[in-house]
């Protein structure tokens, strides 16, 4: 299959925007869990953080007194939630 200049730049373009939005950052637990959807609250997302099993990927900026997390990371982390449960563990 041949691509015309035109094709292969819209490509290009539609990858860099997609990792562009994948490392955009959210700041805040309220955007944390608005990012997740609309079954998470705040307290939700800090209890989710905390947890020892795949814990939610967040980062606290210890400078600003924030916490943050990449968004293409919330989708992954929420990704792998809904994967079959193993009866036998």
């Amino acid at each position: 299959m041949t691509l015309t200049l035109e094709q292969l730049a819209a490509r290009i373009e539609a990858v860099e925007r997609s990792i562009g939005e994948a490392r955009r950052k959210v700041v805040g637990w309220s955007n944390i869990a608005e990012a997740l959807g609309d079954d998470f609250s705040p307290e939700a997302a800090r209890q989710l953080a905390k947890r020892s099993r795949d814990p939610l990927p967040v980062f606290r900026d210890a400078a600003h007194h924030q916490v943050f997390a990449f968004e293409g990371a919330l989708k992954e982390w929420r990704l792998r939630q809904i994967l079959p449960y193993d009866v036998r563990r």
